[in-house]
């Protein structure tokens, strides 16, 4: 009687054992769908980023050529005034404060230039 009970305890152990298997492979097949899940959120909200980054740098790129054109057509300009009217005895006071567009030009020139520094960082 004592080697059937030794069979059988055998039996019933190696059955939990399967059953325990069986459970973890579950309790692991749960966690990845889980993190799965998380991730594929994740990535989704990740994607959408990335997508909206590029679109802002391609906006960005045209920006800054709009602004590297611009001061390719201001500075001549501005320095073709300013020798007229160096060529008639005005000094540069002189110019900016009886030419508004000079002086105007003037700043537009520096934050211009300041864009320029800014999206060539990016």
């Amino acid at each position: 009687m004592s080697t059937e009970k030794k069979v059988f305890n055998k039996l019933f152990k190696e059955e939990k054992v399967e059953l325990s298997a069986q459970k973890l492979e579950l309790g692991a097949i749960e966690d990845l769908a889980k993190v799965s899940e998380k991730a594929q959120r994740v990535a989704k909200t990740g994607l959408k980023i990335v997508e909206e980054y590029e679109a802002i740098l391609k906006k960005a790129q045209k920006v800054k050529d709009d602004v590297q054109d611009s001061i390719r057509e201001l500075r001549p300009a501005k320095t073709k005034v300013f020798q007229e009217a160096k060529a008639l005895g005005g000094s540069i006071f002189n110019i900016a404060k009886t030419t508004p567009e000079y002086k105007n030009s003037i700043s537009i020139d520096a934050e211009l230039d300041l864009i320029l520094r800014k999206l060539s960082k990016l």
